[in-house]
């Protein structure tokens, strides 16, 4: 079996875009996961949704749209933990009334301070 990157499981297979509130990752009948914008394009198309990957069949009774189907919890668990960026600065306030800024993610060598050669705060 493929194993997926860690990249790959936060974008859809189909579209290649990133799963957001406007793309859930949807999970079908066969287990296997795609956003809810391109199943909604497949169920325009065709009667049942029918997996790219497997072509099983997942039937949605009629009445029902795509957002009924489940979210993969999987995929749900690891967009929802709020990942730090390389450009959030952290700020820190030291005894001496002065306020630092810290790059991340913080390098091995240590962080600039004020007066420190390249430092522009």
């Amino acid at each position: 079996m493929e194993t997926l990157s860690q990249d790959s499981l936060l974008e859809c297979q189909i579209c290649f875009n990133y799963y957001s509130p406007r793309r859930r990752p949807k999970l079908l009948d066969c287990k296997h996961t795609c956003c809810s914008v391109c199943l909604q394009q497949m169920r325009t198309s065709q009667k049942d949704l029918r997996c790219p990957w497997c072509r099983g069949i997942t039937k949605l009774p009629p009445g029902y749209s795509v957002s009924q189907l489940p979210d993969d919890p999987e995929v749900i668990a690891v967009i929802a933990i709020p990942h730090a960026s390389e450009h959030t600065p952290v700020f820190i306030k030291l005894p001496s009334n002065g306020c630092y800024m810290l790059p991340l993610p913080l390098s091995k060598e240590r962080a600039l301070l004020p007066g420190d050669i390249g430092c522009r705060l």
